[in-house]
């Protein structure tokens, strides 16, 4: 059968991607042989969908600064490349610079017209420790997402990220207007802003938004953006996964006050157990 009955075939939707693995040893040990590249990607074309068709739409940079990533140092010179980037994904280590530094660096590495839709930042610093978050390394916080590069991000992963408050949170996010999906999977947010004025979301749409594994106090920090949000209609609140303390449960009562309609998963985990053992209650509905 010829590549171009096979490419109207329906069998091509049901085609799945390729592994990241065989995606970064093409690109690692291939890069310079540009026949066999070509020759993949003309094979893909037939299999899968136009949107899916390049092999560079994931760069997932995995070393200790920017300047000492191959990867970053070949979209750099093949900017026709980067210009397919579609998600960006970063792994912050002890030894590595900091995902924020990152984010903001990252536009003087890639091409001018590299348009991520994804991307996912996460600190691997004992992400449980919600309510013992690192200590930033920046006297004045960076706001990571002001530069073009972000502009299309539909999608964007937070995962055991620290921000110095409800403030820098919002002067974060508030550069991704078009954003549909934000998940926040921990992050730990100090309670006290200083009297700094809450800045709340403007997103274009409405923001689906996720928040798994934040403690309480940093759920209350960042309840004043909710509540901007969700008095805006931009943000819709889908699913809340917090530990339930003995304490002050205020801002998670508020939470769910503010996004009733929305709200179609919560799950609520306790270690008050002798042993330390996990117990949840898991609720869903459908709206």
């Amino acid at each position: 059968m010829p590549l171009c009955a096979l490419s109207a075939s329906p069998l091509r939707h049901l085609t799945p991607a390729l592994p990241l693995e065989i995606i970064d040893y093409i690109i690692d040990f291939l890069w310079n042989d540009r026949t066999t590249l070509q020759a993949c990607s003309l094979t893909s074309r037939a299999f899968r969908r136009e949107a899916q068709l390049h092999l560079f739409w994931s760069l997932n940079i995995g070393k200790a600064t920017t300047d000492s990533c191959p990867r970053l140092r070949a979209f750099k010179t093949h900017e026709g490349l980067a210009s397919l980037i579609r998600h960006i994904s970063y792994v912050e280590d002890q030894q590595d610079c900091s995902w924020d530094d990152l984010a903001s660096s990252l536009p003087s590495h890639l091409s001018s017209n590299t348009r991520p839709r994804t991307a996912y930042f996460a600190v691997r610093y004992n992400p449980t420790a919600v309510n013992r978050p690192r200590v930033s390394s920046h006297e004045v916080p960076l706001d990571p997402f002001t530069s073009p590069l972000w502009s299309n991000l539909h999608t964007l992963t937070l995962r055991g990220v620290t921000f110095q408050d409800c403030g820098h949170f919002g002067r974060a996010i508030l550069p991704l207007r078009g954003l549909k999906v934000l998940e926040l999977d921990p992050v730990a947010i100090n309670p006290y802003c200083d009297g700094a004025p809450v800045i709340g979301p403007e997103f274009d749409g409405v923001c689906a938004l996720r928040i798994s594994f934040v403690g309480m106090s940093s759920l209350a920090a960042i309840l004043p953006w909710l509540a901007a949000g969700a008095a805006r209609g931009n943000v819709a609140l889908q699913a809340v996964s917090v530990p339930l303390l003995l304490g002050d449960n205020t801002a998670l009562l508020q939470l769910l006050w503010y996004f009733a309609r929305s709200l179609t998963m919560l799950r609520l985990v306790s270690a008050a157990n002798a042993g330390g053992t996990l117990c949840h209650a898991e609720i869903q509905s459908r709206n």
